[in-house]
């Protein structure tokens, strides 16, 4: 029993335009209405990236529906993650930020605080929640874990070595599932 998605923008859903794990979220806890109206199962969400932000966001949403919540590259301070990619990918400086999420807001009504975990990895800290990063994660630099820890200095990590963003499972599948695949806290 798998529901598998492609985010909005994202293989083959269409959109072009990504809501960073705020849409998606409502948009998966929509389908699980669905497919479990009365609630009466358990899930395991399993995300990376982007998914990994979606499902912590759905865990915070609604918690009761889930068993274990396992994120891959989760980014945790979203404002830190925008402006490293404003600088790489348009060459716009730091202080640009607040402009771009005005514009974001108002013109493709996104929400770039609703996107941040700062807060969101307190409230999830007393749920089993898996958290696996990668050692040599271009994207999400050490000090992402950083932050998680300190939002939540009990957080059940996992760093894979010598891998970048999202590559934990093809180069230790085995390790990779021993994680994931682990009945209960793993605290």
């Amino acid at each position: 029993h798998v529901m598998m998605v492609d985010m909005r923008a994202h293989g083959e859903s269409e959109g072009r335009f990504v809501g960073f794990g705020v849409k998606e979220s409502a948009d998966l806890l929509g389908w699980m209405r669905k497919i479990d109206p009365k609630n009466r199962y358990r899930w395991r969400v399993h995300g990376f990236s982007m998914g990994a932000v979606t499902a912590m966001i759905m865990a915070q949403k609604s918690p009761d529906r889930f068993d274990t919540v396992i994120v891959d590259a989760p980014w945790i301070d979203f404002e830190a993650l925008v402006k490293q990619e404003l600088w790489k990918r348009a060459w716009l400086p730091a202080w640009s930020y607040p402009y771009v999420r005005w514009i974001a807001r108002k013109l493709l009504g996104q929400d770039f605080e609703a996107a941040d975990n700062r807060q969101r990895v307190r409230a999830l800290c007393a749920l089993d929640i898996r958290y696996l990063f990668e050692e040599r994660d271009a994207l999400l630099p050490a000090f992402q874990r950083e932050a998680l820890f300190a939002g939540c200095p009990t957080a059940d990590v996992t760093l894979f070595r010598d891998v970048g963003h999202v590559e934990a499972f093809r180069a230790d599948p085995d390790g990779y599932w021993s994680v994931v695949s682990a009945k209960g806290s793993l605290r």
